[in-house]
């Protein structure tokens, strides 16, 4: 379901009003300066009937807030705003979000800067001229997906960095008490 509701409203320094996003379905963040465009992805978004909330900036300087308002689960963005442009869009947003994925939606016919974004982080790349509601809802799908793998990813590795902790932990300690028992011991021979 699109949603505007107002549930936390701010203003950027440039007048654009930004809405946070709500918790309930997906929560996407859609950076787009053109408004038929932005209308077009969103309804090719929604059209599924499935749960998902769009807040839309139309500016960097309003993703940036929209982003400090809400939490969000993926960013989909034409990096050509008004404010900012091509890569540089995305590199901005992957230092303010380095986990959520990033899909980008772009006019431009550019396949160095599609390789490029992907180097740069983003988890899919569609050109504007071949859009389609299939199209962005399997690569809004695929970005989900790899960013849960990746999740999964650095939890597994965390997990067994603090099992490596504890049992460097548990080794320290029982090296302890092994010292501990030798000194008892050697005092007791020296006794003797």
């Amino acid at each position: 379901i699109y949603s505007d509701r107002e549930c936390g409203v701010a203003t950027t320094a440039g007048g654009e009003r930004v809405i946070a996003a709500q918790d309930s379905g997906l929560r996407i963040l859609h950076v787009e300066a053109n408004e038929v465009e932005a209308s077009l992805i969103a309804w090719m978004l929604t059209d599924s009937g499935d749960d998902i909330q769009i807040v839309r900036a139309r500016s960097l300087a309003g993703a940036k807030v929209s982003l400090a308002l809400g939490s969000f689960d993926l960013v989909v963005v034409d990096p050509d705003l008004p404010d900012s442009s091509g890569l540089g869009t995305l590199s901005a947003l992957r230092l303010l979000v380095h986990h959520l994925p990033i899909v980008i939606v772009t006019g431009s016919d550019n396949e160095p800067l599609s390789e490029e974004a992907f180097q740069l982080g983003a988890q899919g790349f569609i050109m504007k001229s071949e859009l389609s509601p299939t199209l962005i809802r399997r690569a809004v799908r695929s970005a989900l997906e790899q960013a849960q793998v990746v999740r999964s990813s650095h939890e597994a590795v965390r997990r067994l960095e603090q099992r490596v902790f504890d049992s460097a932990e548990e080794l320290a300690a029982s090296n302890v008490a092994l010292r501990h028992e030798i000194e008892v011991r050697e005092r007791a021979a020296r006794s003797l």
